[in-house]
């Protein structure tokens, strides 16, 4: 009778333990969604490139350099800014007088209008080829943007005559001749 009391209390420890330790059946949820994770950084194409032309070394001819700008950023004023910060290779030289404001640029009729401040005048260093070569640093660099066929310059609103003997009073074209 022992044995049976034994058997019986055995059978019935393995029974409780099993169905207590059974898997219970959880309520279906669905799965969560992965984790948001920051995209990559704008890709290079989304850039686009703008020419800029500065003097060569010698002052002799416009020489190209290109810069890339996020869309956003490149607009006519934006060109005529980056010129007049400088150069970024070493064998080109600034033309423009880093102390010219950029007043407004508009762009009509394919004619971009280019508004200095005084100190386009007043603060340049050169002589007469430098005169050519600062005025076509800039006709050459905003007709390279879509749109633009001709640059007409003011200074501080007003039109000016004329810049070291390059007559101003009306819009330039574009001159091939100059670059390198």
């Amino acid at each position: 009778m022992k044995h049976k009391k034994f058997r019986m209390g055995t059978l019935g420890f393995l029974l409780v333990i099993t169905c207590g330790c059974a898997p219970r059946a959880r309520p279906s949820r669905p799965p969560s969604p992965p984790p948001v994770r920051p995209g990559p950084p704008a890709p290079e194409r989304e850039r686009q490139v703008v020419r800029l032309y500065f003097a060569t070394d010698d002052f002799e001819r416009l020489a190209l350099e290109e810069r890339l700008l996020k869309p956003s950023e490149l607009t006519p004023q934006r060109v005529v800014e980056l010129l007049i910060a400088g150069p970024g290779e070493a064998q080109h030289e600034a033309l423009l007088p880093p102390t010219t404001k950029v007043r407004q640029v508009t762009v009509r009729e394919g004619v971009a209008t280019v508004d200095l401040s005084a100190d386009f005048l007043k603060d340049f260093r050169g002589g007469d080829p430098y005169f050519y070569l600062a005025v076509y640093s800039l006709v050459n660099t905003l007709t390279e943007l879509s749109g633009i066929e001709e640059v007409q310059f003011l200074i501080d609103g007003q039109t000016v005559e004329a810049f070291g003997g390059i007559p101003l009073n009306e819009p330039l074209r574009r001159d091939e001749s100059l670059l390198e």
